[in-house]
């Protein structure tokens, strides 16, 4: 039996059957056909790429076992994709930990109307979706007052088709983490189309002792085969009243270990509230949310707002020196409309509570970190502008 040949015709290269009639799908071919005319062609470059990757896939394919992939191939994949930009990435549980009467479940709700309508969630593009909240904490008639409430404060009236059949709550009859639970998950994922769920709450939903890494690691493999969850939970007693950047949520560490984006949510006395970003697994994960939140009878409101604002002052204390650079620079241009010198940023941290005072020198290296991170933009002289916000409000991010 002759050795395959390789026709050139113009820019295109074909691989010949022993016959010479061309190949045109590999998957005909055998494991051991395949594999011999691969070592007979000592010269790669008389093939097309195309050809080449086309045999070389079936090759590879075939010679692996079920359920094993090459981890490298020759397309580059899709970049990660998040259903809220920098902060919630699709396909993984994102945990938002707060303590108790921080508003947690009305932001959860909030998100959940935001990727229902496709608003921007605080400022940020979200992935629209249908939405399974699941609820271990209250029932169904305050969830849907309250979901009233933020609906109204969105704008979002009671027949908004951009909500019809998008957002949908179930309050299980069995603990999360039983086998019970979690076939009911999977059923109303497959029937009701979910893209996204929120967890309200883990440690109120569990079974078992929460603490032990043995009772929760069958939840944590659970959650896994769910589509891109959120899974509100408290923060523990040791770390409560702590700063949002350490706060740790409540009983076994592997809460955390499993979660791929870890929030945790702090309240400020003046108002304010901010989303600290305390862990990512993709990225520099150290992303801070400002908000405020109006209650009123009829409607909850939520409002994206800048670090500089006056709401968000008591939430300073839990920056960096140089996050404090970063909102002195954005105050004082609000109030100079121009560029700010070191000196300026000196004198406004000297003025304010609750700031340490430092020198010249320290806010020039700050000023220098902010540049090199994109955070601010030079002007004359020594001056700085602040820079434009990293994630806009798009929903195609």
């Amino acid at each position: 039996m002759s050795s395959p040949s390789v026709q050139t015709n113009g820019h295109v290269s074909t691989v010949s059957s022993t016959n010479g009639e061309p190949v045109a799908n590999p998957s005909s071919l055998s494991v051991e056909e395949i594999e011999r005319r691969l070592s007979a062609l000592e010269d790669r470059g008389a093939m097309s790429t195309e050809r080449w990757e086309k045999l070389y896939r079936e090759h590879t394919k075939r010679k692996l076992p079920e359920g094993v992939v090459p981890l490298y191939d020759f397309e580059r994949p899709d970049p990660l994709q998040w259903f809220v930009a920098g902060l919630v990435p699709e396909g993984h549980l994102t945990m938002l930990i707060a303590d108790g009467g921080t508003g947690k479940s009305f932001l959860a709700l909030h998100l959940a109307l935001c990727i229902a309508s496709g608003q921007p969630f605080l400022g940020r593009g979200v992935d629209r979706g249908r939405v399974l909240y699941i609820d271990h904490e209250l029932d169904e008639d305050e969830q849907r007052r309250r979901v009233w409430r933020v609906a109204a404060g969105m704008g979002l009236g009671a027949h908004d088709e951009a909500l019809r059949h998008r957002l949908f709550y179930t309050r299980p009859h069995h603990p999360l983490g039983t086998d019970d639970h979690h076939i009911k998950v999977l059923e109303y994922v497959d029937r009701l189309d979910i893209d996204f769920v929120v967890l309200d709450s883990l440690t109120m939903g569990a079974a078992g002792d929460i603490k032990d890494q043995s009772d929760f690691v069958p939840i944590a493999q659970q959650i896994r085969q769910w589509p891109t969850t959120l899974a509100i939970d408290h923060v523990s007693h040791s770390t409560a009243r702590s700063s949002a950047s350490k706060a740790r949520a409540f009983g076994s560490v592997f809460k955390r270990n499993a979660a791929r984006s870890s929030l945790t949510l702090a309240k400020a006395d003046t108002g304010g509230y901010v989303i600290q970003q305390e862990k990512s697994n993709f990225d520099a994960g150290d992303a801070r949310l400002y908000y405020a939140t109006t209650f009123e009878e009829d409607a909850v409101t939520f409002e994206h707002i800048d670090e500089a604002d006056e709401r968000a002052a008591d939430l300073l204390s839990d920056l960096s020196s140089e996050g404090v650079t970063l909102t002195a620079v954005k105050k004082l241009y609000e109030t100079f409309e121009g560029a700010v010198l070191p000196e300026n940023v000196v004198e406004w941290r000297d003025e304010r509570d609750g700031c340490t005072s430092v020198a010249v020198g320290t806010v020039r290296n700050h000023l220098t970190a902010l540049r090199q991170s994109d955070d601010v933009v030079s002007a004359e002289g020594e001056g700085v502008l602040p820079a434009k916000a990293k994630y806009e409000s798009d929903a195609s991010f």
